[in-house]
This record gives structure tokens, sequence and C-alpha cells, in this order.
């Protein structure tokens, strides 16, 4: 009977001693799995910090230098483009290599090129002789010596009196009608409008700096009166918006981003980013902004693109294109990706992850082949011969530059599954994204038609970021929709080479006598045409 007790004891002590034994063993999981956690932090904390630091002290630009001893000449690479449209017209199929094939194309390098020397011959002329005081006698004149210096005139204000004869016969007066005012009970003409918003949309002067510049020129006009002039002539400018609209929802092929603008709400009295859509139409030479109070959601894209939109839409990975993947509008609209978007991820994890410098390297390799045809095209444009169709430029793509696109997403599916490579550091979300948008870029590869990147409407942001910078904000909705207004006439005029003052002084003081069934002769693409 002791034994019986003494051996239960022993029985109890042991399994209690197990079960402590366990316990710890559950206990140092757990921790093992913290400091896991912990170190995946420190390392995704630590890049960015590396990131950060990159950002204020590092190079910003995404070039990359590469080996010497990996570059092809370009005299090969030139002779290669040049014999693309002979090939290609005698041969429709193109060989691809297969995935496993090993790349043989090598990078190319970009060229430096000298600027040529402007001469301004536009410019009024005017011929100063200059006398030689010391000239003694029986010196025979050799020859003149003409050298150029460009002058500075000050702009100024002038006043115009519009004097009109009265006549009257019986109880009737006659008199000659004044010319046309784009503004009722103004006494501000059309240039002055159009000096006004130029200023500030095109040149980012704000209307504060206007009123000390256009004092200084001697004329003092109240701050209410001048925001009224800018208000109301954008108003009259409402009508080519609309008409802007419905021309780039017929395009084939559409660049589209958003960008941010800070917007005084009184209600809420504060000041919040809201959002203004750019959309770019490359084959019309159209950019468009839009703006719905402020909003970025996929009902507002809805309401940009219109239910008649048969095209293809180039963008970056914004939940918001999302939608223009589903089975609604996967029939009607080919979705496009961005690929500088993709270098930018990995440009900025190179400093976090040394593995993102090759990939890096691979699309700049594909970069190097795209401005080389480009520069082919320059080149044809100047000896005035045809350029490379939309068939050739798709050859030369799938020739050069899909191999290259083959290898990098091969090495990024490797990536993708390297246990190394943490999901929430910078680098695996670069990978993550370049892997999510293979399909847009590799369309973009098979069709001549479109480029590479959305920087197309891109660079059409740049009027606004620096607008931005300098007069901060909108104040209110209705005025941010009058800043999408003008700076999508002002974009449409840079892309068609016309000058933007020239353009608002003519349209301003026609636009109220348009036939309103005929306001799209009044945008800058057809109005270029108009006054040649």
């Amino acid at each position: 009977m002791i034994e019986q007790e003494i051996y239960n004891k022993l029985l109890k002590q042991f399994l209690q001693k197990d079960e402590a034994l366990a316990q710890k063993e559950i206990k140092i999981s757990e921790l093992t799995t913290q400091v896991l956690d912990l170190v995946d932090q420190m390392k995704i904390l630590s890049d960015k910090i590396d990131y950060l630091t990159t950002r204020l002290y590092g190079a910003k630009s995404e070039k990359s230098r590469l080996p010497k001893n990996n570059l092809a000449t370009t005299a090969e690479s030139v002779k290669k483009i040049s014999d693309i449209t002979e090939s290609h017209g005698t041969s429709s199929t193109v060989n691809v290599p297969c995935v496993n094939e090993p790349l043989t194309h090598s990078p190319i390098p970009s060229k430096r090129y000298t600027v040529e020397r402007r001469t301004y011959d536009e410019l009024k002329e005017e011929i100063n002789d200059v006398p030689l005081l010391d000239c003694p006698e029986g010196a025979i004149f050799l020859r003149y010596e003409d050298t150029t210096r460009l002058v500075y005139v000050p702009g100024k204000i002038k006043r115009v009196i519009w004097r009109r004869p009265i006549y009257v016969l019986g109880d009737k007066f006659y008199t000659p009608e004044l010319p046309e005012c784009p503004l009722d009970k103004c006494y501000a003409d059309a240039s002055l409008l159009a000096t006004i918003i130029t200023n500030k949309y095109r040149f980012h002067l704000p209307l504060e700096r206007q009123l000390t510049m256009f004092k200084s020129l001697g004329i003092d006009i109240a701050k209410s009166t001048f925001n009224n002039w800018a208000t109301k002539s954008i108003d009259l400018l409402n009508p080519l918006h609309d008409a802007l609209l419905k021309i780039i929802r017929k395009s084939e092929y559409v660049n589209i981003d958003e960008t941010t603008i800070k917007v005084v709400i009184k209600e809420l009295s504060e000041c919040k980013n809201a959002y203004l859509w750019g959309l770019t139409a490359k084959f019309e030479k159209l950019a468009l902004f839009y703006y719905d109070d402020g909003s970025r959601s996929q009902a507002t894209l809805l309401k940009i693109i219109g239910g008649a939109f048969n095209g293809a839409i180039q963008s970056d990975a914004c939940p918001s294109y999302k939608i223009l993947e589903s089975k609604d509008y996967i029939h009607k609209i080919i979705t496009l990706s961005c690929l500088a978007h993709i270098r930018r991820k990995i440009f900025e994890s190179i400093s976090t992850d040394n593995r993102a410098q090759e990939l890096f390297d691979l699309i700049n390799c594909i970069y190097h082949y795209e401005h080389l045809w480009q520069k082919e095209n320059e080149e044809r444009e100047k000896r005035k011969e045809p350029k490379l169709n939309y068939d050739e430029i798709s050859h030369i793509r799938k020739r050069d530059e899909y191999p290259i696109m083959l290898k990098l997403y091969r090495k990024l599916q490797t990536y993708n599954i390297d246990k190394s490579v943490l999901p929430k550091s910078s680098f695996g979300k670069a990978v993550r994204y370049a892997l999510n948008e293979a399909s847009g870029i590799l369309r973009c590869l098979k069709d001549g038609r479109y480029a590479l990147d959305n920087n197309n409407q891109e660079r059409q942001f740049k009027d606004i970021i620096l607008g931005r910078k300098n007069y901060l904000f909108c104040q209110g909705h209705l005025s941010a929709k009058r800043t999408a207004t003008i700076y999508s006439l002002i974009a449409c005029c840079k892309l068609n080479d016309v000058d933007p003052y020239d353009y608002l002084t003519n349209v301003l003081q026609r636009i109220s006598s348009h036939n309103q069934l005929m306001i799209e002769e009044l945008l800058p693409h057809k109005w270029k045409k108009n006054t040649e």
C-alpha cells in the first residue's frame, strides 16, 4: 500500500515535470516566432531607413552605367534597325526565343548629342551702326563685323479709346458697334485677360504677384476685380473642355494618371488633398485634366471614359483601374501597364537589396533598345524619309526587347518564391508589383502603337506640380474645375506647338459669338490649322 502511494506520488511529479517541459517548449516556440517577426520588422525598418537616406542624400536619377564588356557597338545596332524594313517586308513571322533560351542581346549605350545653336530668326531685328571716331585718313573700308546681342523690352499696358461717331436722323440715332469684348461691363481686353491666365497657369505666377507687376506698369487693379476677370474668362472656355473630353473618349489609345492638388473647403474649414485626373491621347495630340470633387474612385474613372470608349488605356497599378479588367470591360478596353513605374520601384529597393541592381539593369537594357529605334526615327525625319511604321516597331521589340523581358520575369519569378526575400520589404513589394504588371507590359511589346510607359501623361503634370508650389491651393471645388479646364487647353497648346497667349487671346475674343455646334474648331489642334 505504501509502495503504491510512493509510485503515484513519483508518477504525479513526473507528469508535472513533463507538463512544465512541454509548456517551456511551447514558450520557446512562441518566443522564437516573436524573434523571427522582430527580425523581419527590423529588416523592413532598416530598409525604410536606407531608402529615406538615399532619397535625402543619394542620386535621384534612374539612369545606370552598364559594364563596358556588356555593350554592343552602336554601328551594329543601327545596322540591325536599318535592315528591319526589308526583313519585315519579306517575312511576317518573328523568331521569338523560348523561355529557356539564354539571353544573347547586349545593352546599347545612350549617345550624347550636341544641341544645335539657336539663331532666333523670328525675333524683330534692329541694326545699329557704330561710328569709328579715331579712323586715320586714307584707311580703306574692308567689311562689316556683326555682333548680336539680345535686348529685353519691358512689357507695357496701353489705354485704347474706341471713339464712335453718333449720327441722328429724325428720332433715330446711328452709331457703329463696338468691337466684341469677352466679358460684359469689363474694360479689360482679351489680350489682358489672356496675359493674366497665361501668367498664372503657364508661368506659375499667382494673381497677387501679378497685381504687383501690373502696379509697376502703371495700373492699380482691385484684387477682387482681378480675380473676377480670371474666373469669368475661364468659365467662357468650359464648352471647349467638354468638347475635348468627347474627342478623347473616341481615341484608340489613352494614357491616364492622377495627381494631387490642395483644395480649401469652406464648409469643412480645412484644406485637403484632392485628386486631379490627367488623360493624354497620343495620336490626336490632346491632353485633358478632369476634376470630380477631388475623387479618385472607380465611379469617377467611369465618368471620364464614358460608356462608348473602345480602345487601350495605359496606367499604373492604382486599384481604381482594376474595374477595367472586369467582364463588363475586358472585351472593350485593353489595359496596359507602365514599365517606368516598375523600374522606379526596383530602383528604390537597390539601397536595401543588391539583387535589385541586376533587374534594374535589365529594364534599362530594354529602354536602350527603345531609345535606339526612336533615334533612328529622328534621323529619318531629318532626312525627310518615312519613319518606321508600327509593324516594324513591333518586329524590333519582339526581336530585341522581348528576350530581355523574358529573362527579367524569369528572375522575378525566382525571387518571388525565394524565402530570403521578405514580402513586406521594399524589394519584395517591387518584385510582386512587377509580376502583377507583367501581362500589361507584354501587350505593349506586341503592338508598336503603344509606349512602354506612362510618361506621356507624367510629363503633362509638370505645370500642375510647379503651379501648386506657387499658388498653393484652389479655393473650393469650382476653382479646381476651372484649374482643370485651363490646364487642359494649355497642355493641348504645348502638344501642338501653339503659343498659349496667342491662342487664348484669339479664342476669348471669338468664343461668345462662335457657333456652339462647331465648338471643336476652337480647340488648339484645329485652331492652329485655321490660322495658318
